[in-house]
């Protein structure tokens, strides 16, 4: 279901945990002698949040819109979760580890986000969702039959010790499977010859009756013993026009065919399992910028930095869970309560101003004269020369996150 046209909500997701024995990096001394500290960080909890402008840090919610919400879900015939919502989706924590819940994968992730689109579609349903996340491995799994050149081998027919994997077959028909030959996905370079395939018809990755193998492997007396025999990279390129040898006459190495195969628009472009499930509902999902969490997720790493920074400052350390007012999970929960929309809505200007920066640095908008081209290389390189090891928000912009966006951080 499209939703062209409609106006747009934002909304961003990230995870964070927080430790039973964190603290603030200064400490008292008094005469010379310090409070003792514990050994180790101790237990944790993570928290994985949804954030937007209207509705805040978590999605928070009333009783009516919550009640609204599993409404929508009772009545739904699209096949979704019908089980009530007990809070808000925008909300969610694990106590992780191998003895206690486990930890935060693909199924978890995909189930929040689809949870966050009901009180979307129930309270906004005039809009059009643009969910922003990492590349976590959760967030950016494979479809389970989409196009991946890593999972694919060189030659025809190998076996996997995972299983055979055919991309493009998966809950699909005879006349569906495979893919299309889009401009993009073959060579279309002069001379290049096509085999098995035709430009605009459908390339498959199983072998049928009357499919011709590539030179190299029926050099080496290599035939399909039976129809639906997987397909190597190197059958793969040479149906689409693409040289398998070098200029010696040699094979090239599964590394360059990979990269190669790789470049073509449909696997350049194909989608992750839980972008693919979004889009289904109408929706959008986009992959904010490796290694810039300044402008991820609406803000929401500023805003990781103020609750951490609140929680560490009146962290009593106690390290187990189930302890009336000292529990772990309640310190968590009253850390991140304390930031309100109007705060979040500051953090969010902030990552955008970020962006807004990159694009004029980066020239997206173009360069009115060439001293501004010059000047906007060297902020990028002064600004990446500052931060070269992993990047965090709550240093970057400690005084700006810790005091709630009130005060902008000194450089």
């Amino acid at each position: 279901m499209c939703r062209c046209g409609k106006r747009v909500v934002r909304c961003g997701q990230d995870e964070s945990i927080f430790k039973a024995n964190a603290v603030p990096r200064g400490f008292w001394a008094i005469l010379g002698v310090v409070n003792m500290r514990k050994k180790t960080e101790g237990v944790g909890e993570m928290a994985s949040y949804f954030v937007d402008e209207e509705l805040g840090l978590g999605l928070t919610l009333t009783d009516e819109q919550l009640d609204e919400v599993n409404a929508f879900r009772a009545r739904r015939t699209d096949g979704g979760d019908k089980s009530p919502l007990l809070i808000s989706p925008g909300e969610r924590y694990l106590k992780y580890g191998k003895d206690k819940e486990g930890y935060w994968g693909y199924e978890d992730i995909c189930k929040q986000a689809m949870d966050v689109l009901d009180v979307y579609e129930t309270l906004m349903p005039d809009r059009q969702v643009v969910m922003e996340l990492d590349w976590s491995s959760g967030h950016a799994k494979q479809q389970e039959d989409g196009l991946a050149v890593n999972r694919m081998n060189l030659r025809c027919g190998m076996a996997r010790k995972t299983g055979v994997y055919i991309p493009k077959t998966v809950n699909r028909g005879v006349a569906d499977a495979g893919v299309i030959m889009e401009e993009g996905c073959y060579n279309s370079a002069p001379g290049a010859e096509l085999h098995n395939v035709k430009a605009g018809g459908r390339q498959r990755f199983a072998f049928s009756r009357t499919d011709a193998v590539n030179p190299v492997e029926a050099d080496a007396d290599w035939v399909p013993e039976k129809s639906g025999t997987v397909k190597g990279v190197l059958q793969i390129l040479w149906e689409r026009g693409f040289d398998i040898q070098d200029a010696n006459g040699k094979t090239r190495t599964l590394k360059d065919l990979r990269s190669v195969l790789g470049s073509c628009h449909d696997f350049k472009n194909e989608v992750g399992e839980l972008e693919l499930r979004v889009m289904e509902r109408g929706h959008i999902l986009l992959m904010s910028p490796k290694g810039h969490p300044e402008v991820a997720g609406c803000g929401i790493e500023f805003a990781w930095a103020k609750a951490k920074n609140d929680f560490r400052r009146d962290n009593p350390m106690s390290a187990a869970w189930g302890k009336g007012v000292e529990d772990l999970h309640d310190r968590v929960v009253k850390s991140l309560r304390g930031i309100d929309v109007l705060m979040m809505r500051r953090f969010a200007r902030k990552a955008r101003d970020y962006m807004r920066g990159y694009a004029r640095h980066h020239g997206l908008f173009g360069w009115d004269t060439e001293e501004e081209k010059l000047a906007g290389h060297r902020e990028i390189e002064k600004f990446m020369k500052n931060c070269k090891t992993h990047r965090c928000t709550g240093d970057q912009d400690r005084a700006f996150a810790i005091s709630g966006g009130l005060r902008e951080s000194r450089r």
